[in-house]
């Protein structure tokens, strides 16, 4: 116990303790996946719960195997939400047709405990095309020129 001094000769024993969350989430990983036709693939996963939150979740995502697949290395996104579409790998590359890609989703409440499910589901990707990619900014930047255009 530590002694707190008051104005005057007053003294409040206190005690000194605090307390320390290293108490991962409770969370069971991956629910399902499916793969869209946009290339993505979507992985859905239900809430994890825990005292520190808000609760956010770690995609991992690895193409053709699922061992390792939870080294952080591999974490692709990281969001609040319980889906999202995966485009591309945690090194910023885009899922390729027919290859199949792992995912596993990890919790991690507000201080950073981290829960250890080991859940993964794998899909094969229709495949992210740099150039469908690149025509579609193209026809955005077209529209809008010929609005600025059409204003003018």
């Amino acid at each position: 116990m530590a002694s707190q001094y008051f104005a005057g000769l007053f003294i409040h024993k206190a005690a000194v303790a605090s307390i320390v969350d290293t108490t991962p989430p409770t969370f069971s990983g991956i629910s399902f996946i499916t793969a869209r036709p946009n290339g993505s693939i979507r992985p859905v996963w239900g809430a994890g719960t825990d005292l520190a939150t808000p609760i956010r979740y770690e995609v991992y995502v690895q193409a053709t195997t699922s061992v390792g697949l939870f080294s952080t290395s591999n974490i692709a996104y990281i969001t609040n939400g319980l889906t999202i579409d995966v485009f591309q790998l945690a090194d910023t590359s885009l899922l390729l047709k027919g290859t199949s890609y792992h995912m596993g989703i990890r919790a991690v409440d507000a201080v950073g405990n981290r829960d250890s499910n080991t859940a993964s589901l794998s899909a094969i990707s229709a495949g992210v095309l740099d150039d469908d990619l690149s025509s579609s900014a193209q026809k955005i930047e077209n529209a809008a020129n010929l609005i600025i255009t059409t204003v003018l």
